[in-house]
């Protein structure tokens, strides 16, 4: 992309406050700069942003498949260089995973497709360091699920079984960082894999991911309130996605809302 492009992305955005509404619309975007072109072609990646150092931001790229299969392989992007430079590995292939920030900006991965089977084995990246430690493996052996940075923990969604590909499960595991523990969470109104999940002002919330029953997209919103101490839980069931609904979208936190952009539709 050259030079202050401006790109045209069709997107949804997901308020939830009251009402807890949808809208669609097209967003003009300046792109400032160009971007070192990846080292290689790599899918099923999981993606991490993070400041290591004082005005230094990074995206990490860990693990995905390169078109042999699942890799270890981790890349580091920095502001301060413009330019991707190897960042350690894991100690497995992963692809079909997701990552998320802990408060001390290490990154936890649960899990994923190794190539030859699903695993539950997890493990916390230091971006800033390059470090890679094993923690404690999750319940539940998924690929394609969604990972949360909520409260004192991190919440696992969803994904789907090798056994049963691509069925979705309505699963949650709550990872508690303290303690390096993993405990259920609530079960999901609908099953569901390759989600938009993000902490919206407290409020787990989720939309879009593949649906059995569909056997495509799903259009579902909901929000989620769930206190890992005692296990409680609340759902909210907000309006369902236009056009039925992506699986395997982006999605950010933009001013209190939640933002939803690209996918697969069909």
């Amino acid at each position: 992309m050259n030079l202050y492009t401006k790109i045209i992305l069709i997107i949804v955005i997901i308020s939830v406050n009251v009402p807890f509404a949808m809208a669609t619309g097209a967003v003009s975007v300046i792109c400032p700069e160009d971007l070192e072109d990846f080292p290689e072609r790599r899918a099923d990646q999981i993606l991490a942003l993070a400041a290591t150092v004082p005005g230094v931001h990074t995206i990490t790229s860990i693990g995905g498949t390169n078109g042999q299969g699942a890799i270890k392989g981790i890349h580091q992007y920095r502001s301060d260089t413009r330019q991707w430079t190897p960042a350690g590995e894991l100690p497995i292939p992963i692809s079909l995973g997701d990552g998320a920030r802990m408060p001390d900006g290490r990154i936890l991965i649960a899990g994923g497709n190794t190539g030859s089977a699903f695993t539950n084995r997890c493990f916390i990246y230091d971006p800033a360091t390059w470090q890679v430690a094993e923690t404690t493996p999750s319940p539940s052996a998924v690929g394609a699920y969604s990972l949360v940075s909520y409260g004192d923990g991190i919440l696992k969604i969803g994904g789907s079984y090798r056994e049963n590909w691509p069925t979705p499960v309505n699963e949650t595991f709550y990872f508690d960082i303290n303690t390096q523990t993993w405990s259920p969470g609530p079960s999901l109104p609908e099953p569901t894999m390759w989600a938009c999940a993000e902490n919206v002002d407290g409020n787990v919330v989720v939309c879009g991911g593949y649906s059995a029953t569909l056997d495509g997209p799903s259009g579902l919103t909901f929000k989620l309130r769930y206190d890992g101490g005692s296990g409680t839980s609340e759902f909210e069931v907000g309006a369902s996605m236009p056009r039925n609904g992506v699986w395997g979208g982006g999605s950010a936190v933009i001013d209190g809302n939640l933002l939803s952009y690209g996918g697969v539709d069909q």
